[in-house]
């Protein structure tokens, strides 16, 4: 392999290097860890031996993370109660499990992956499966890498699934024969891009990277994501990108953390430091340049993540860890997933993001417009109208002429901006919805724009408005409520509210249904079970048709010469366990305004 002019860990760093490069800081959630701990009761048939395990009963730590369709999965490494009581003597499985918030996660009753009687028994039995990083390729495949542990030499192992939960063993990263056939490695993190809220593996230079090693972190490139070519030096070595420091959390040796991360200041690693001192492990930041995955420009002197909790210095590892594995964006924030002690799950997110996202740690803010509690799957939570700066008013808010206009129908007196629904647990944002694109019709500047309604606009007003202070005297009307909860879409669950985006002739508004429901968790704009991805636009008195409906129900959507409408229009609406369902029924109009027969009949 070509060689690369590098600049080795103990060497010099680049003279500019950028400022604000790291990811964390990281601090730990006001609830919820350790978010996986061991379960006694949760069997397996192993299929070596035919015996069944307590395969999560000893110890659950060390996990991979990943985004998938709205939640946070978690690959953990789950250690039976076979062997002696001592570290890497119990057979190791990878268990899964998922969350809708980061924090809380349910779990399945099986480990995914663990040894078997197929081609990779030899270098995984009897040790185990351990210590996943986890990947999204540019295809939807999700690749792992993982310790493969037989009890005599470790090699880093490559699997690939697209589901999570089937996956296809490919053997050892750096292959079977040859001088790296031989040796004994563990700990891998492929080098990945921020792309649609995933982190997916990132080409530099054409390849994929892998950062990889304990004791002295190495790189690997790739042109599939499964068979990898260590990088050497002139030599023929595989060259050192990262080394221990001495009088430093990392002066025993550096080890890979989670997937790297592709940014506009270079390529961050999250590594996991030995302390010579005291044995402890905590997690450290390296910056190696964009256009030279070799070159390390930057490294934080002190942790931005140790162990501090009891929990984290209690367990099989009792000098205690904070051993990074899984790093996700999600809900506006990074969450980062660890090891503690070798014996649990923990999380810790971002508190100061500077990788080029906005987020909003806590709630209320100055720009909060509404906000109510709300239950989901018997979790509380407070869902948020946020405007993403200060509104600035809109419909009439100093014109009542223009307040009680059709145009303003529903919106006056008002304000506009940049809108979005926030969901918090224990006032930490773990999930948001943009809905300022919902606002088709509304434009300002050129750009689209959020309309609600702040002080309610009466007809009256006109005549009131001769006098000289009206204006602050409708300033002191409450505040529209906005979110009614409800159950549009008879799930069983009020987890949804109607908000107006659109005023049409005198007395109607159309408007969307937003919020959770049994088929999709996460916050979204509810469409029909035909297009669940495409809103579903209606008007507000067809909304509430639906939801107060007991069966299927025509509601008038237009009538004859309404406006001078030649077709009366019905809406048909009903529900099944896919979703809404519906049609717009049209039909003609006789000479005298009464409706005729059918014309034609559309899908919502």
């Amino acid at each position: 392999m070509r060689c690369l002019a590098i600049v080795l860990a103990a060497g010099l760093w680049a003279a500019d290097t950028p400022s604000g490069w790291e990811i964390g800081p990281f601090a730990r959630p006001p609830e919820g860890n350790p978010v996986i701990a061991p379960l006694r009761d949760t069997a397996f048939r192993n299929p070596v031996d035919g015996g069944t395990v307590r395969w999560e009963s000893l110890h659950t730590f060390n996990p991979a993370a990943v985004v998938r369709g709205g939640k946070v999965y978690v690959l953990y490494r789950a250690e039976d109660d076979t062997g002696e009581m001592r570290i890497g003597l119990h057979t190791s499985r990878l268990g899964l499990a998922e969350s809708v918030d980061g924090i809380h996660f349910t779990r399945r009753p099986e480990p995914v992956l663990y040894p078997a009687n197929d081609s990779e028994k030899d270098r995984e039995w009897p040790g185990g499966c351990e210590d996943p990083r986890i990947v999204e390729s540019e295809d939807g495949t999700y690749v792992l890498t993982y310790t493969q542990w037989n009890r005599r030499k470790t090699d880093v192992g490559i699997a690939t699934s697209r589901d999570l939960v089937h996956w296809t063993k490919h053997g050892p990263a750096l292959g079977t024969v040859g001088k790296y056939g031989a040796l004994s490695y563990k700990s891998a993190g492929i080098v990945t891009r921020l792309f649609g809220g995933r982190l997916v593996a990132a080409r530099v230079g054409g390849k994929y990277w892998m950062y990889w090693g304990e004791g002295t972190v190495r790189l690997a490139t790739s042109e599939d994501l499964i068979h990898w070519k260590p990088v050497e030096d002139a030599r023929g070595e595989p060259v050192a990108v990262l080394a221990k420091r001495a009088g430093r959390f990392d002066s025993s040796f550096p080890e890979v953390g989670p997937p790297p991360v592709l940014t506009e200041r270079g390529i961050v690693v999250i590594y996991n430091g030995k302390n010579a001192a005291d044995g402890a492990y905590a997690a450290g930041e390296a910056l190696f340049t964009a256009d030279n995955p070799a070159r390390l420009i930057a490294r934080t002197d002190e942790p931005v993540l140790q162990p501090e909790m009891p929990w984290e210095k209690t367990g099989q590892y009792a000098a205690g860890t904070t051993f990074a594995e899984g790093l996700v964006w999600f809900g506006g924030r990074w969450l980062l997933y660890y090891g503690a002690a070798d014996s649990l799950v923990g999380v810790a997110q971002v508190h100061d993001l500077r990788a080029g996202a906005d987020w909003v740690a806590e709630y209320p803010t100055p720009t909060a417009r509404e906000e109510r509690a709300v239950t989901v799957n018997g979790v509380p939570e407070i869902w948020q109208l946020h405007w993403k700066s200060a509104p600035k008013p809109e419909c009439g808010a100093d014109d009542v002429e223009t307040a009680v206009t059709c145009p303003c129908q529903g919106f006056g007196y008002g304000e506009a901006g940049d809108l979005e629904l926030v969901r918090m647990r224990g006032r930490i944002a773990f999930d948001r919805l943009p809905l300022t694109p919902l606002f088709e019709e509304s434009v300002s500047a050129g750009k689209p724009m959020a309309i609600l309604q702040r002080w309610a606009a009466q007809v009256q007003d006109l005549e009131a408005a001769q006098q000289r202070d009206f204006t602050p005297t409708a300033r002191k009307r409450p505040v529209v409520q906005l979110m009614h909860i409800a159950d549009y879409n008879h799930d069983g669950n009020a987890s949804e509210f109607y908000i107006q985006t659109e005023a049409v002739p005198c007395g109607k508004s159309y408007g969307v249904v937003v919020g959770v429901s049994k088929s999709n968790p996460r916050l979204h704009v509810f469409g029909t079970a035909a297009a669940p991805d495409k809103p579903l636009y209606l008007l507000k008195h067809e909304w509430e048709a639906l939801r107060t409906a007991t069966g299927p129900v025509d509601v008038l959507d237009w009538e004859c010469e309404d406006h001078a409408s030649e077709e009366r229009v019905v809406v048909h609406l009903s529900w099944t366990s896919a979703g809404i369902e519906g049609q717009r029924r049209y039909y003609a109009c006789t000479p005298d305004g009464k409706p005729g027969a059918l014309v034609k009949e559309e899908p919502l």
